[in-house]
């Protein structure tokens, strides 16, 4: 079944541009406030390359200001999805389906070999056209591996446990060591996949040494290809609890109930 992992990205809102063409379902999804969240699903994105992902969309979307993204009066044309001139793109070509399309590859694509994959498309597809509860609760979809929330206006992200923390068993090397509802940074995301020491390195990647090579020559080659990838998201915030219930309402009790309830939530 692969590393099953969802993608949430908060967007300005499309559904002004597309509303003749949505489905029920679409325009249910897509809610009636400025933004919206469109949900994807990856069936196999594991430990160092979601961060790739988030990169990619966050580098993306940080090229533009926020009144850029966000003003309907903002004289620039863009053909970037996430900018409110540039989401229909032009009369001719405006649809909601090449719309998702741009944005999948936007995410998807890996320009040259990274530490953690081949240079390629990493896969994720839109979720919204199947349920539009996707977009108001981040823990109901078909996950093994997390989550990621990426707040394309406000250029932050985190990653995150949606299931009960194991942080007691010594054979969990993934995302179930984080504590569950906690927006975490990339470095304790890929941390929990790839440990910094012998002891918490995964023992597969010790199992069966290259010829040459010690155990701590294979922790060194980890603990580098984790800067690689972290500073992917160099300067990018991560995103904080009251920020991500904005954005699920619908999450407020139990992310309170995991994170405490003194969080102000505004």
């Amino acid at each position: 079944m692969g590393q099953r992992h969802q993608i949430f990205l908060n967007v300005v809102n499309p559904k002004n541009k597309f509303k003749d063409e949505l489905t029920k379902t679409q325009k249910q999804g897509l809610g009636l406030k400025k933004t919206a969240i469109l949900p994807f699903h990856n069936q196999w994105l594991y430990g160092r390359t979601a961060l790739v992902s988030a990169a990619n969309v966050l580098i993306h979307s940080a090229q533009f200001t926020k009144t850029q993204k966000t003003n309907d009066s903002w004289d620039g044309e863009f053909g970037t999805p996430f900018c409110f001139k540039g989401i229909g793109f032009d009369k001719c070509s405006r649809n909601f389906e090449k719309y998702i399309n741009s944005i999948e590859f936007i995410m998807n694509f890996c320009q040259k070999e990274t530490v953690s994959r081949n240079a390629g498309f990493l896969g994720s597809w839109y979720l919204g056209n199947e349920d539009n509860e996707y977009a108001k609760r981040f823990d109901i979809g078909d996950n093994n591996d997390g989550i990621t929330i990426i707040d394309t206006v406000n250029n932050k992200y985190c990653f995150m446990n949606i299931y009960h923390q194991d942080e007691k068993s010594s054979e969990h090397h993934d995302v179930g060591i984080l504590p569950q509802f906690k927006p975490c940074s990339a470095r304790e995301y890929v941390e929990a996949y790839y440990g910094t020491t012998l002891k918490t390195l995964n023992p597969y990647y010790l199992s069966d040494l290259p010829e040459g090579k010690t155990k701590k020559d294979v922790l060194k080659e980890h603990k580098e290809a984790n800067e690689e990838a972290i500073a992917l998201l160099e300067g990018f915030e991560v995103m904080t609890v009251a920020e991500v219930i904005k954005l699920f309402p619908a999450m407020k009790d139990e992310m309170l109930r995991l994170n405490g309830k003194k969080v102000a939530v505004k």
